[in-house]
C-alpha cells in the first residue's frame, strides 16, 4: 500500500475524552498504539518474556512490531508519529538521558531487510525508514533532534523545514533522497511532552500470545465519519460543564481548527494550527480587568525572537503577553483570538521599539473600544508580520 492510500485508508481511531500524561525530557520515551486497522504482531528481541499492557497499550522498549494486516499508527510522547502498512517491521528502543539536563532518546529502525514503508513523522518532517533505515529521536524545549544511526532514510514528500530549523549532512540531499549515517535533522516541536492522542480503548483490540515471545493485537476498521463523530462527542462531554465562555471559546476555536489534538477535563490544545504554534482553551481562566472584566482563556503561541534589551518592555504592557526566550515562544491570553491578534502585533511594535509598553497598552485599549463599537480593525484579523 502506497502512502497516500495509507493516509487515506479507513483506520480505527482511538482518540478518547482521557487526559495525557506529562513525561518529563529527562525519561525515556513511550510509544503506544494510537490506530489499528488489521493486526500486529509484537515481538520482543531483547527480552525472553514479551508483555503488552492489557490496560493501555504502550509498547515495551526493545519491542519489534511487525504489521501483518491492514495499517497502524503509533504515537510517542516525545512528538514522534509513526506509521507503517503490512509488512512493514521495526524495532522500537528508548533510553533515559545519559546526564540530568539532557533529553531520553527514543530509537526507531526498520528490521527484516525488505523493503519498508514506515515513515516517521516529527514536526514538519516526515522521514521514510529504508531497508535497516535507523534513527534516533530526542525532544526537549521545544526542539527535537533526528540522527540517522544506520541504512538509508529518505526525506518524504510534504517535509517542510521551518525558519530556525537546520538539515546538516555530508552529502547533496532533497526530497525523496536518502540521508546517511551520521546526518542530522533539528525541527521544533510543541514546548510541552507527553501524548496528545488517548490510547486504544480496550474494549477495540483483542491481544492474544501467540508464542512465548510473541502477541497478536488485532482491531476492528471503522468509517471514518465514525471517527470523526466519535472524537466530537467526546469533546462535547467534556466542554458540556464548562463555564459558558470556556465553552463558547471552545467551540469557536473547534469552527475555525477542527477537533483538538489534545483534550483534558481542563483543557483542550492544538498544534501547528493556522498561523499559531500551539493554541490552548482553559475551563478556567483566572479573572482580569483590562480592558474590561474578563476571564483569560485562550492562549495562543507563535515562535518570535525577542531582542533581550525588550523582553522586559513585554511584560510592562500587562495585557497578557508572555516570552519564553528558552523556546523562543511569544504568547498571549485573553478571552479570544481577536485580542491575541492585537496583542501580538502591539507585542512586535514594542519589541522592535516602534512603541512603548505604555503606548501599546492605551492602543490595546482604544482599538478594542473601536471594535466594540462595530470597527473592523486589522490588528484584530490576524498576525501582520
Amino acid at each position: 500500500m502506497s502512502r497516500t492510500k495509507l493516509a487515506s485508508a479507513l483506520t480505527l481511531s482511538l482518540i478518547v475524552a482521557a487526559g495525557s500524561e506529562v513525561r518529563s525530557a529527562e525519561t525515556a520515551p513511550r510509544l503506544q498504539v494510537a490506530e489499528l486497522s488489521g493486526a500486529l504482531e509484537l515481538g520482543e528481541r531483547e527480552h525472553e518474556d514479551a508483555t503488552f499492557n492489557r490496560r493501555q497499550p504502550q509498547l515495551m522498549a526493545g519491542t519489534v512490531v511487525r504489521v501483518t494486516s491492514g495499517t497502524a499508527r503509533f504515537e510517542s510522547d516525545n512528538h514522534v508519529d509513526v506509521s507503517a502498512v503490512k509488512g512493514d517491521s521495526f524495532l522500537y528502543k528508548a533510553s533515559a538521558a545519559p546526564t540530568e539536563g539532557e533529553p531520553g532518546v527514543l530509537s526507531l529502525s526498520a528490521v527484516g531487510g525488505e523493503p519498508s514503508a514506515v515513515a516517521v513523522g516529527v514536526g514538519g518532517l516526515k522521514l521514510g525508514l529504508g531497508s535497516e533505515g535507523a534513527v534516533d529521536i530526542a525532544s526537549a524545549r521545544g526542539n527535537s533532534d533526528v540522527q540517522v544511526t544506520a541504512g538509508r532514510v529518505d526525506i518524504l514528500e510534504g517535509s517542510v523545514l521551518k525558519e530556525g530549523e537546520s538539515l546538516v549532512v555530508d552529502s547533496s540531499v532533497g526530497v525523496g533522497t536518502g540521508l546517511r549515517r551520521g546526518d542530522r535533522v533539528s525541527v521544533m516541536v510543541p514546548l510541552d511532552e507527553g501524548f496528545t492522542l488517548a490510547a486504544m480503548e480496550p474494549s477495540r483490540y483483542n491481544v492474544a500470545r501467540k508464542t512465548v515471545t510473541v502477541w497478536e493485537s488485532k482491531g476492528e476498521p471503522v468509517l471514518a465519519a465514525a471517527v470523526a463523530n466519535e472524537r466530537d462527542a467526546a469533546v462535547e462531554r467534556i466542554i458540556a460543564d464548562w463555564p459558558e465562555a470556556s465553552k463558547a471559546a471552545a467551540r469557536v476555536t473547534i469552527e475555525a481548527y477542527g477537533t483538538p489534538g489534545q483534550v483534558t477535563p481542563t483543557a483542550l490544545a492544538w498544534s501547528g494550527n493556522g498561523p499559531w504554534l500551539k493554541t490552548v482553551v482553559f475551563k478556567n481562566g483566572p479573572r482580569a480587568t483590562f480592558p474590561a472584566e474578563h476571564r483569560n482563556i485562550l492562549r495562543q503561541a507563535i515562535r518570535y525572537g525577542v531582542p533581550q534589551e525588550k523582553a522586559g518592555e513585554l511584560a510592562k504592557m500587562g495585557i497578557g503577553v508572555k516570552f519564553d526566550p528558552a523556546s523562543q515562544e511569544l504568547s498571549s491570553v485573553s478571552e479570544a483570538e481577536e485580542t491575541n491578534f492585537l496583542a501580538l502585533n502591539l507585542a512586535r511594535d514594542v519589541a522592535e521599539g516602534r512603541l512603548t509598553a505604555r503606548e501599546a497598552r492605551a492602543e490595546y485599549a482604544r482599538t478594542i473600544q473601536m471594535a466594540s463599537a462595530g470597527s473592523t480593525v486589522p490588528a484584530m484579523q490576524g498576525l501582520l508580520f
